[in-house]
């Protein structure tokens, strides 16, 4: 790799990590992760959205994530829960925009 390019994918990656959002992401993620109850249920939740996610037909999803969200509601509503997930979700859509900007920049 171009060591120009190689250097300032360096810089780039210290300065996400100066952004709130992964700051942010970071510790809610540690709360959860640090509590084997939590990180037990969290991971259960994340793994059957991405089940759901993943193998339901289009014309089914809207059904599934309704059930899903009744059956998890009470696993989100746990503060530490719910904080990671949304902090989660913060720094992933930060990141996305950081690929459009790229891709968009690369005319691709």
């Amino acid at each position: 790799m171009d060591k120009n390019l190689d250097r300032s994918i360096d810089k780039f990656i210290d300065a996400v990590k100066e952004t709130s959002e992964y700051r942010n992401y970071k510790t809610k993620r540690h709360i959860v992760m640090d509590d084997p109850e939590l990180r037990g249920k969290a991971s259960k939740l994340i793994k059957e959205h991405y089940r759901i996610l993943t193998t339901t037909a289009d014309d089914q999803l809207l059904d599934a994530e309704m059930e899903f969200a009744d059956k998890y509601e009470d696993t989100y509503n746990i503060p530490e829960i719910h904080d990671y997930l949304e902090a989660e979700l913060r720094f992933n859509e930060m990141l996305q925009n950081v690929l459009e900007r790229i891709t968009g920049g690369l005319s691709l």
